[in-house]
């Protein structure tokens, strides 16, 4: 099964492809994938700066973990 990401970004170019091709629609798609990622490893990087003990990590690694299944 795709993760999120990766099947929404599918479902979109799919779309976009199957009415008028237009190489600008599938940069904008792929931009907002890219700025999603880059949105969600922000948060993981600003949970980086509060760790204090195992809770903090468990949640920065099951924050990664999730990104990871979103994308495969």
């Amino acid at each position: 099964m795709k993760g999120k990401l990766r099947k929404e970004f599918i479902e979109r170019v799919e779309t976009d492809l199957d009415r008028d091709f237009n190489a600008r629609n599938v940069e904008d798609i792929i931009h907002e994938l890219c700025d999603e990622i880059e949105d969600r490893l922000g948060s993981i990087l600003g949970d980086m700066v509060d760790i204090r003990g195992i809770t903090e990590i468990n949640d920065i690694r099951n924050n990664l973990q999730e990104l990871m299944d979103d994308l495969w």
